[in-house]
This record gives C-alpha cells, structure tokens and sequence, in this order.
C-alpha cells in the first residue's frame, strides 16, 4: 500500500514532466498559428480592423519581423492609393538629358533635291565683274581692284572702258576682310562669302582674268518648300515656311546617340520683309483634255482692279527709308500702275492728254466680273499651255508683254485695243516707280 503522500509524490513525479511536455507543445504550435494567421490577414483580410485598431491578436504573441511585414503591407497600400490620386498618369519611365559634352559634328547627306541637286564646292576662287558693260563698252572697274582701265566718253553720252593689261576679277583681302568680320574664332554664324550659288557652269574669255576659267552662277528650280508650313534643314539651309525665313547651316549633326542630342547654334537667318497688295485682276480658263492641251479660253478677269482704281496717282514716304521704307506704300503704287497700264492697254480708261486738255479717267469701259483677252503667246507660250503652273516673274505685266501689238476686244472683235501704244517699256518701268 502507499501511502497518501506516497501517491502525491508519484502524482507529481509523474505528471510534471507531461504537464511541461504538454506546456511546451501547445505554446509552439499557437505560435505558429499567430503568425500564420497574422501573416495571412496582412495579405487577404480588410484594413479597416488595423485602422480602428479593433484586431486585439495582432501583436500579440508574434515576431517582430512578421508584424513589421504586416505593417509595411498596410502602409503599401496606403502609399499606392495616395500616389493613384496625386499622380493621376501612374509612375513611368522618362529619358532626361545628361551633362553637356564636347563631340564633333559629321557630315549629315541629304537625300532630297538639294542634296542630289548640290554639287562639291569648286576649287575656283570668288570673282567679280562691276557694272553691265556690254562687249563695246566693257565692264566697269570694280572698287579696291588692280585693273587698269583707260576710260573713253563718247558726244552720245556713252562710256568705253579699256583695259590694256586685262580685267582682275579677283576679290581683294579687304573685301574679304570686311564681309568676314565678326565671323572668326569657329562661329557658326555664316558671312557673306558662305553665300554661295548652289548650281554653278564655268566659262572663260580672253578679257577677264588673262583667259583663266572662272565660275558662272546658275539658277535651277530643285524643289518647292513654299507651301510646306514647316521648318526643315536641307543642303546648307534651314528653311522656315512658317515665319518666313532663310538660315545658312553646314548640313552636319553628331552621331553615335542612340536617344538623340539636343543643341543651340547662331546661325545667319535672311528673313525678308514683304508686302502684297491685291491687284483684284484674275487669269481664267477651263480646264480641258483635247487636242494636246489641257486648258482653254484664258481670260483676263476684272474682280475690281479696274473698275475700283483710285483715280489720285499714289505716292510712298521717302522721309526717312531707312528708318520706314514703307513697303506697302511702293507695293501699292507698284500694284495701281500695273493695274492703269494694263487698263489702258485694253483701251478701259483714258490716259491724260494735254494737247485735247483732257483728264485721265474720263471714262471707264468696265464692270464686275467683265472679261478680256489673253493676246496668244503672252507668258512666254505660244499656246494655252503653262497657265495652269505657278510661275514667279520680275517683270509687271507679263500676261501682255509678249504680245503688246494689240488683240480683239472680247466683247465687239471689230474694236483693237492697245489704242495709246503701251509697250514693254512702259511696264518694266514700274520698278522705277516713275510718273504716269
């Protein structure tokens, strides 16, 4: 038999070490069960127990680096939702530039007209001739020149020039001087001998420069930018159809960027300043496809340019051209004799006649929308074709200057215009701005 103390001790022999096994077993796996469940809630459960801070477990009993985990879970989302609303576009990538660098710039070809259409610069040095001697007469010595020239005047008011030892073309150095200064030290703004003619032809003759070659600009139409409304590079050019605008770049950039560079450069810009006055006259025609020619019937059309003529002969300010050269002034008067040569060529108005004491404009055979003749052969044509191009001319009225010995009113055939003589000469003065 054992006694009651007996039976305590072995009760407690026995059952301490199981109640410690029991103990320890419990406690490890309730905390792996926090720590599950902690873990699992930062990923799946709702915020708002943390928030109100409602949830009593959630620190209870568990790691420290799984509650920091959890936290930084809620903490994320709080962050991206804050982020979603500042930054309405999201996060992105953006390419910035880098530091600024020294690196060469290379010839860039150009594979449009003006590249195909530029040859390689010529070896052969600037040259001049002054005046527009004829092959009597001569050129005219150039300032700064070597030349000698022996000078003949004539009882008709005309001049020879002779030149015994030949005619020096050259450029000296203080033209070269002069036009380059403020050009040196590699600046990339371009002076006056960076003006060159894209198209060149070389010639010769045994008055100028002892016989040498030199060149001979020439003029070739390579593509037409008018209408493009953009800026664009081409071969030694920026050009600028939207503000208007000429600037003389070397076609060069650098290479071997893969996102590209960005640059600054001073660059000459020639940006002339025009003005256009209507002159309300218009060339009509029927576009046709008969008889190799694809337009007939031109007609000039009288949209107000004779019939709303002012009547004053026009004057410009010449106080101060420098300062107001008053371009629309000279477009305007330039536009108004156009108009009254043509109008008296048509035989539409009077011109003044002293002799009969009669006024200019003491009639006026015109009206709205009234049509007139094209003389055959005007424009340089001798058919109805070309009328349907863009076409830029020096001279004022060019529509008549090819055929000014008269044609048949449109409207009685029986009556000649051209009454009072109106020539060529009438019209290429224009640009002398004379008085009518």
């Amino acid at each position: 038999m054992h006694s009651l103390s007996s039976y305590q001790d072995l009760f407690e022999t026995e059952t301490q070490p199981l109640l410690g096994k029991w103990s320890h077993t419990r406690s490890s796996g309730l905390m792996l069960s926090l720590n599950r469940t902690v873990i699992s809630s930062a990923f799946q459960r709702s915020h708002w127990p943390t928030v109100l801070r409602a949830d009593d477990i959630h620190s209870r009993g568990v790691r420290s680096h799984i509650f920091l985990l959890s936290k930084l879970i809620s903490f994320m989302g709080i962050l991206i939702a804050v982020a979603g609303v500042v930054t309405p576009l999201g996060l992105y990538e953006i390419l910035l530039p880098a530091k600024s660098i020294q690196t060469p710039f290379h010839y860039l070809k150009d594979d449009s007209p003006f590249g195909y259409g530029t040859p390689p610069r010529s070896n052969y040095s600037f040259s001049r001739i002054c005046g527009t001697g004829t092959l009597l007469t001569g050129p005219e010595p150039c300032p700064f020149s070597e030349s000698i020239a022996v000078i003949s005047y004539f009882s008709n008011e005309t001049i020879a020039y002779e030149y015994p030892y030949g005619y020096d073309m050259g450029i000296p150095n203080v033209i070269f001087d002069t036009y380059s200064s403020g050009t040196n030290n590699n600046t990339t703004v371009s002076n006056y001998f960076d003006i060159q003619w894209r198209r060149y032809s070389t010639t010769s003759s045994t008055l100028l420069n002892n016989g040498s070659t030199y060149l001979l600009g020439a003029f070739k139409n390579m593509q037409s930018l008018i209408l493009n409304n953009a800026t664009q590079p081409v071969e030694g050019l920026v050009v600028d159809t939207i503000r208007g605008g000429v600037g003389l770049r070397n076609h060069t950039s650098p290479q071997g960027f893969e996102f590209g560079v960005t640059w600054e450069e001073d660059l000459l810009f020639i940006e002339p300043e025009t003005v256009c006055v209507d002159t309300n006259l218009t060339l009509d025609y029927t576009i046709i496809s008969a008889n190799a020619s694809v337009i007939n019937g031109v007609l000039l059309t009288d949209r107000g340019g004779f019939v709303n003529l002012n009547h004053t002969y026009p004057e410009y300010n010449l106080s101060n051209p420098q300062t107001n050269p008053d371009l629309y002034g000279r477009a305007y008067k330039a536009a108004w004799l156009n108009n009254a040569y043509t109008a008296l060529y048509y035989n539409v108005t009077n011109p003044t006649n002293n002799e009969t004491r009669t006024s200019a404009f003491s009639y006026l055979n015109s009206e709205i929308n009234k049509t007139f003749p094209i003389p055959m052969g005007s424009f340089g044509f001798t058919s109805n074709s070309g009328y349907d191009a863009l076409t830029l001319s020096a001279t004022f009225g060019d529509y008549l200057t090819n055929s000014l010995s008269g044609v048949a009113n449109a409207s009685n055939s029986t009556v000649n215009v051209n009454p009072y003589g109106i020539g060529s000469v009438n019209f290429s003065a224009i640009s002398k701005l004379p008085s009518i």
